[in-house]
């Protein structure tokens, strides 16, 4: 992913823009320029040294076996995200996090990548931060088992799949932002439900994608679950997807963004009391 947006000089002395920041990199692609001795330019770019100090912070704390140990790395993982993510609300939040994210946990190969980045990279992007939110709420909530946040990230990433054979236009993408918002209570250019009968209830990843299509109210397709039967990770997985934009500016917005502005409908009283707590608790005030 590009740290910022990348440029090289023309022979006229003009600077051509090759990638914009969070951009795929192609580094077949970006290697004939380094044969041509071509210099590369990056501008607008992003605090390298902070995503290296929060992608080592995220380790420790996933890295934490006992309960003493991981009761210490979220604490100090939290302070920091507080600070930054929070307090602040620094404006590359949601780029930093899709950065670190990606890097501890993306392991598709170069053909799922390649299909996606060319069919829609806007799509993509998408749920590269809904991936990115899924495993960040679920750190946040003191979830630090490594393999089974790769198997969320992973997931979620694999949803894509439902919109594999549509033919993406402005409008549908309109139309799916107004389904997974509540708006519309049918897609008409999309079957979910042929999807669905895909996916087993028995494979763990295709349960994780299911979860990604419910309601909060047991209402939806994918599980046939009542308010009170879903888990804090079903939760998340649910909102995270159904907050998430397909287009527009709030479509890079921070996470944390959304509790700011109670843009909360798909959040349980009970998950945003925890979360709230966390990123408001005064006791956690000593970063190491």
């Amino acid at each position: 992913m590009s740290p910022g947006d990348l440029y090289f000089k023309n022979t006229s002395g003009s600077f051509i823009l090759l990638l914009k920041k969070g951009d795929w990199i192609d580094f077949d692609y970006l290697k004939k320029f380094e044969e041509r001795k071509v210099l590369l330019f990056v501008q607008n770019q992003v605090d390298i040294s902070w995503v290296q100090k929060m992608q080592k912070l995220t380790l420790e704390y996933l890295r934490a076996k006992t309960l003493s140990e991981k009761e210490f790395h979220w604490n100090n993982w939290l302070i920091h995200i507080r600070l930054r993510y929070w307090e602040n609300d620094h404006p590359d939040a949601s780029f930093e996090l899709k950065v670190i994210f990606q890097n501890l946990f993306y392991t598709f190969g170069k053909e799922f990548t390649d299909l996606h980045l060319n069919r829609d990279l806007e799509l993509f992007n998408r749920y590269l931060m809904v991936a990115s939110d899924n495993v960040f709420l679920l750190l946040l909530i003191g979830n630090n088992d490594y393999l089974f946040l790769r198997k969320i990230y992973m997931a979620t990433l694999r949803s894509l799949n439902f919109l594999q054979h549509i033919k993406l236009t402005p409008s549908i993408k309109q139309e799916l932002n107004s389904f997974f918002q509540g708006q519309v209570k049918i897609l008409k250019s999309v079957s979910i439900d042929e999807y669905l009968k895909k996916l087993s209830l028995e494979n763990n990843d295709e349960y994780w994608q299911r979860v990604m299509f419910e309601d909060l109210r047991g209402m939806g397709n994918s599980l046939n679950v009542i308010d009170n039967e879903v888990t804090d990770v079903e939760r998340i997985l649910i909102f995270t997807n159904r907050t998430r934009k397909f287009v527009g500016v709030e479509s890079e917005e921070c996470v944390l963004n959304y509790f700011k502005k109670h843009q909360l409908k798909f959040m349980s009283p009970h998950l945003l009391s925890k979360i709230n707590c966390f990123l408001n608790d005064k006791l956690v005030n000593k970063a190491g």
